[in-house]
């Protein structure tokens, strides 16, 4: 029950925090990209195994790694601007019928179980 409790507050209060940049003036983008920063570098510097650079830089699936990573950046910038131009209801709406819908057409059409 805690971890659904969590969940919906953190994904209640991400689109409220993308609101205030707006109303804070504080620039999208940069915002955003700070933020993935910080929060690369808190993952890297609590990560129970420690994994050298030159390791990670010589790995077959950095490309592909940092592509996902820039496409899930995207996401918020996307996410940040709906949430400035349309609201924080109509963009919590959405991004719940974005969830939905995949789940119930594989239900429906797929016969998921």
């Amino acid at each position: 029950m805690w971890h659904l409790i969590a969940a919906i507050i953190g994904s209640s209060s991400l689109v409220i925090l993308l609101k205030l940049f707006d109303l804070k003036g504080v620039n999208l983008y940069v915002g955003i990209t700070i933020n993935y920063i910080v929060g690369a570098l808190l993952a890297f510097a609590f990560a129970p195994v420690k994994i050298p650079p030159s390791e990670i830089f010589s790995a077959g699936w950095l490309t592909i790694s940092m592509v996902i990573g820039a496409m899930f950046m995207l996401s918020f910038v996307v996410y940040g601007i709906s949430a400035q131009r349309s609201g924080v209801a109509i963009t919590t709406i959405s991004g719940r019928a974005a969830v939905v819908i995949p789940v119930v057409f594989a239900f429906a059409v797929l016969g998921e179980q």
